[in-house]
């Protein structure tokens, strides 16, 4: 399959599930995303989601390995995606759990300066997307 038939496909898909799913999605790329940039992947699960609170990343005080952080860019990339395709349902991340914690700890706690910034800039085209479409 090429490319371009792959990006519409996955862009269909997300623009035609349900609102639960999407919720679904949103979630686990945001504890993909969150525990990938501490160093604990592990805490993505389900048993591992109720660590993930604030200070994670500012805690994590082992260097997190490349690896991490190029699964922690990826998750962004994706949730960010996923936002921009379905504009009208920034509410749903905004009512996610933690969702707050998880912006700032990532956005101010991570010790990786590649992932602070792709954080940055990509909750500030949100919001400029948001604000354009509102």
């Amino acid at each position: 399959m090429s490319r371009n038939v792959e990006d519409e496909v996955a862009r269909h898909t997300i623009e035609t599930m349900t609102n639960d799913d999407f919720r679904t999605i949103l979630s686990c790329l945001m504890r993909v995303c969150w525990s990938a940039g501490a160093g604990k992947l592990y805490l993505a699960t389900g048993e591992g989601s109720d660590q993930l609170k604030s200070g994670l990343c500012s805690f994590t005080t082992s260097i997190v390995n490349s690896k991490d952080v190029s699964i922690a860019q990826e998750s962004l990339e994706l949730l960010v995606t996923c936002l921009k395709l379905r504009k009208n349902l920034l509410k749903i991340f905004y009512e996610l759990s933690r969702v707050e914690e998880f912006v700032i700890d990532v956005l101010l706690g991570s010790s990786q300066p590649d992932l602070r910034n792709q954080m940055m800039e990509s909750f500030f085209d949100l919001c400029l997307d948001a604000r354009f479409y509102s």
